[in-house]
């Protein structure tokens, strides 16, 4: 029993970790940014050391210097860990809804002078389908409702609107769940990239020390 709540503990974190205002974090990390490099480096220096011995020799004072001139088997895996950074970030920009990609919350929002009427532009065709289900039921609701009023002879009052932050907020949480399987396969992504080239870092130090 403790085995699987463990299993289901971790799971929630796993799917936290695939909404898209996490992924929007990774997205604009500098680390991720940086690795854009190797997919233009690697790639060149193969091209050029394959045109030259792998070795490369110098004699001085009778001693021979030996250059390895092979392209580091790291550099190949920086090349694949940032291949999927790129595959990721695609995959964010394309599917990503605009409104989680744009704000990081409500503060930076109404930070950039912006309202009701520029956050209905974000309503993907799922979130207005969303409303409209939600419409339909609260009007259905307050029908039943409004018929035991009149019949209970009470006037009832029209409930207040909700504030602009509620509203921004319900869009934002529904927003950060959708396109579920593009999500997770963006996920997958970051999340092999980063396997990577924390393999590079840790056979590095590990060279470093054992030197």
């Amino acid at each position: 029993m403790q085995k699987k709540s463990k299993i289901e503990a971790m799971s929630l974190c796993a799917k936290k970790f695939a909404h898209w205002d996490k992924l929007r974090t990774i997205q604009n990390s500098k680390i991720i940014s940086s690795t854009y490099v190797w997919l233009f480096v690697v790639p060149l220096a193969a091209k050029f050391l394959s045109k030259i011995n792998d070795t490369f020799k110098i004699t001085t004072d009778g001693i021979v210097y030996e250059f390895v001139l092979k392209l580091p088997f790291s550099w190949e895996v920086f090349f694949y860990s940032s291949l999927c950074f790129v595959i990721g970030n695609i995959l964010y920009v394309v599917k990503a809804p605009g409104l989680i990609k744009d704000y990081k919350d409500y503060g930076e929002f109404i930070g950039s002078r912006r309202n009701l009427r520029h956050l209905s532009k974000y309503k993907t065709e799922k979130y207005k389908q969303h409303l409209r289900k939600i419409y339909d039921e609260e009007l259905a609701h307050n029908e039943m409702m409004e018929q035991l009023v009149r019949n209970a002879g009470i006037d009832k009052k029209q409930s207040p609107k909700k504030p602009e932050e509620d509203q921004f907020w319900e869009q934002y949480d529904y927003l950060n769940l959708e396109y579920e399987y593009y999500r997770y396969v963006c996920t997958a992504f970051y999340a092999i990239g980063f396997l990577l080239f924390s393999w590079v870092i840790i056979r590095n130090i590990f060279w470093v020390l054992t030197y």
